[in-house]
Formats: C-alpha cells, structure tokens, sequence
C-alpha cells in the first residue's frame, strides 16, 4: 500500500481571534472542545502506516498554516458556523490534487459549493 501524507484538521472556531475577549476566550476554552472523532481518524490512518498531520483549528492563526501544503488526504472536521472555512480549505487543497473529506454536526449544511 502507498503511504499518504494524511492531514486531519478540527475546526472549533469560525476566524481568527479579532480582540482581547475573543483570543483570551479561544486560548483558554475553546480548544477544550475538540471531539474524539478526528482524533480517531488520525489514529486509524497511523495504524495504516500514513504519514498524518493532525491540527485542531481554534482561531490562533491562519488554518492553512497547520497543515502540509502537500497532502494526498484531508479530512476536515467542522460544526454548521464554520463550514464556509472548511469548503474554503477543502477547495484549496483539492486544486493541489488532495482527496478532501468534510464531516462533523451538521456539515451536511452546506453540500455544494457555488
């Protein structure tokens, strides 16, 4: 089997913190609330002998800056709010050739891209 460079990210947040409140808040709570799910993934594609990058996106930077800029895999993991973000990093890592998958509550929100 070829080994994949495997990038799985979780987006808790919709953009990057804007002021003191909002970066104190994402700093200290936000990130608390990654789920098991993508964590999961990233445990089966090791298992499978790929190459992964696993990041939780929590509004302290660019998201495309934690991941590879070269995958054949992303998983992106989202709730409703933040799904224009992971159609948008979806988008951007396909046209480099990467297989994207979108999931998470209520991804199915958005299901096409216009």
């Amino acid at each position: 089997m070829k080994r994949l460079q495997v990038g799985i990210i979780e987006l808790i947040s919709d953009s990057v913190w804007q002021n003191w409140g909002t970066r104190y808040y994402g700093a200290r709570f936000r990130r608390h609330y990654a789920s098991i799910m993508p964590q999961v993934v990233a445990v089966w594609c090791k298992q499978l002998g790929h190459d992964v990058t696993y990041a939780t996106y929590f509004g302290q930077q660019d998201p495309e800056t934690l991941l590879p800029g070269q995958l054949d895999v992303l998983f992106v993991s989202t709730y409703t709010h933040a799904s224009a973000t992971a159609y948008a990093l979806a988008r951007l890592h396909g046209r480099r050739g990467a297989l994207t998958v979108i999931g998470g509550p209520h991804a199915r929100s958005f299901p096409a891209i216009a």
